[in-house]
């Protein structure tokens, strides 16, 4: 063996020992330089324990918009719980052209009305196709500025006004059972009294149109006991890939004199439901249409106004009906208490990573009960025009950001768990020393609104179509809704959820005009949603659900097992605390 070899290699050995104790006994100093940072960029970041809310109250969200461009409906439930919802719904029938001839000595041989179903929604799956009478009478006037909300109708002058409910205008009284569509004729003697009217119809404008035709009203019975259904039904004219109208449309038949003819000739015109225009014929570019679906609740009498406060439940009812509302006073004295625990003098300063509202549930029973819950029931805050007459929603999630709870239900975990980072920040900001504290903080309350991801397979440009034509629509009601709480064009820029006519929608949202302006309108949560495709079943639209049965009873602030919280994480720089 090589000696040198040996020796060398022994060297090397006792070398890499030496250094291997020095690495060991060496101490790194990770302050050094620390104080060379400025205070102002040194953050400390706090998460304490979720805080429990006291303060929900149970109230009608009874300024929800009526009008829908995507279905009408009606129908009646009643649960058991919390009583009977009846839906109701009116639109105005108008011929495919604006030019209309008659003829003479006309003679009615059919006026068929025909809808495709959308969906249903019922208490008990054995009543899906049970069987419901279907009333359908005569607007008196066409509908005006007066009748914007779901619960218009419950107004007993406004009904008188606008509703004939003792004449019914069918052959006998239709029957639903549920089936692919909804189909009866009008009688006969209402139908030539509807043609007399339209012979002088100022065919010039719809606007001019229906006043001579305002239009029709289709309800139900109300069910003895628990149980019913509420059924929906595609709005939008039926058409093929061709441009030939396929469904949705009420067809006259009569035959009648005319000057080319020796013998009576047959003649048919076509109707269509709730459109804004005529459709002069233009296969390819339809108007908008629009049906107003009215809502009443037995639970309003109790829970309008400003309703009850909660104590061990929560009711969560579908379209106008309960809705928890959470306290922004009093979120803002939680906020205030976090500072002063952690020495924080400076709250201009505090950064609200993220804001989290738990809503738990304990759904006994078997798991289908859980279908009474809502898919999602999202944070909002309520907006009111300058002089308090109209009322819109804006969101207070980003759907554009996957990682951001939009108030998706959890069936493992039992809880609604949206995040209101956003919002939270704003309601740090307020002053609480400002002459008009008590009177803006409650505008900053959150609305918990029900929403529903709609599949668009079969008319893929629905979700798309919705969103445009409520934008459209909306110009005229957000023209209105300037500077509700005094900071330059509001809350939410100009848009909302549940506005005049079109409903949800505006021009606004992310990045509005003014303070506190980055709110999200629903309406561009449902620009995005559309623009996901989730299975080969097609697209799906995020939209405000006014129309299904919901009946849920979540955890209130009393309740025995988890109960409503609130989980804040911030920052804030050493510069914001107490020295």
């Amino acid at each position: 063996m090589n000696l040198n070899i040996i020796s060398r290699v022994s060297r090397l050995a006792a070398i890499g020992a030496i250094l291997l104790g020095s690495a060991s006994c060496i101490d790194i100093n990770e302050e050094l330089g620390e104080n060379l940072i400025p205070t102002d960029q040194k953050w400390d970041v706090y998460t304490p324990e979720p805080i429990n809310l006291k303060e929900i109250r149970m109230q009608m969200s009874d300024s929800l918009s009526g009008y829908s461009t995507s279905r009408f409906t009606f129908g009646a439930i009643s649960d058991g719980v919390l009583g009977t919802s009846v839906k109701s719904t009116s639109f105005t029938l108008a011929p495919i052209s604006d030019t209309l001839d008659f003829g003479r000595n006309t003679v009615v041989k059919q006026f068929h009305f025909c809808a495709v179903k959308d969906t249903l929604s019922t208490v008990y799956d054995n009543q899906r196709r049970m069987l419901q009478n279907v009333y359908v009478s005569e607007l008196k006037k066409p509908l005006d500025s007066t009748v914007l909300y779901t619960g218009a109708f419950t107004d007993a002058a406004i009904r008188e006004e606008f509703l004939d409910l003792n004449n019914r205008i069918t052959v006998g009284i239709p029957v639903y059972d549920g089936g692919d569509s909804l189909s009866f004729d009008f009688s006969k003697e209402w139908t030539m009294k509807f043609i007399e009217r339209l012979r002088t119809a100022d065919m010039d404008s719809m606007d001019f149109y229906i006043k001579s035709a305002p239009g029709i009203y289709i309800t139900t019975d109300t069910p003895a006991g628990p149980g019913g259904r509420i059924n929906m039904f595609k709005l939008p004219i039926g058409t093929d890939s061709y441009g030939y109208i396929t469904g949705n449309y009420a067809q006259l038949k009569f035959t009648a004199e005319y000057d080319y003819s020796d013998e009576p000739v047959d003649t048919s015109f076509l109707f269509y439901f709730g459109p804004a225009d005529f459709l002069e014929e233009k296969a390819a570019s339809y108007p908008t249409q629009f049906a107003f679906n009215a809502s009443s609740h037995e639970t309003s009498e109790t829970y309008s106004g400003e309703g009850v406060m909660a104590t061990d439940k929560i009711y969560v009812e579908g379209g106008a009906g309960i809705k928890p509302v959470i306290s922004a006073s009093e979120i803002k004295d939680i906020l205030d208490s976090l500072m002063a625990e952690n020495g924080i003098v400076d709250q201009s300063e505090v950064v609200i990573n993220k804001a989290t509202i738990m809503l738990p549930f304990e759904a006994s029973g078997e798991y289908t009960a859980l279908k009474k819950y809502p898919t999602i029931l999202s944070p909002t805050v309520r907006l009111r025009s300058a002089d308090g007459r109209y009322v819109s929603y804006a969101g207070l999630t980003d759907a554009s950001i996957e990682s951001e709870n939009q108030g998706d239900i959890n069936r493992s975990l039992m809880n609604y768990a949206p995040d209101i980072s956003h919002h939270v920040q704003e309601i740090l900001r307020l002053d609480r020393n400002a002459e008009d504290f008590t009177k803006r903080i409650g505008n900053y309350d959150i609305w918990m609104l029900i929403m529903f991801s709609e599949n668009a397979t079969e008319e893929s440009t629905t979700g798309y179509n919705e969103y445009k034509q409520n934008l459209l629509y909306n110009s005229y009601y957000n023209s209105m809704m300037y500077d509700p709480y005094g900071y330059g064009y509001g809350y939410g820029g100009y848009g909302g959820y549940g506005g005049y006519y079109g409903g949800y929608g505006g021009y606004g949202g992310y990045g509005g005009y003014g303070y506190g302006s980055n709110y999200y309108n629903y309406m561009m949560m449902a620009a995005y949603a559309s623009g996901y495709s989730g299975t080969d079943t097609g697209s799906y639209t995020v939209e405000l659900d006014k129309d299904r049965f919901y009946s849920g009873v979540l955890n209130g602030p009393e309740a025995a097992g988890a109960k409503p919280q609130i989980k804040i994480t911030f920052s804030a720089p050493k510069s914001a605390e107490a020295e």
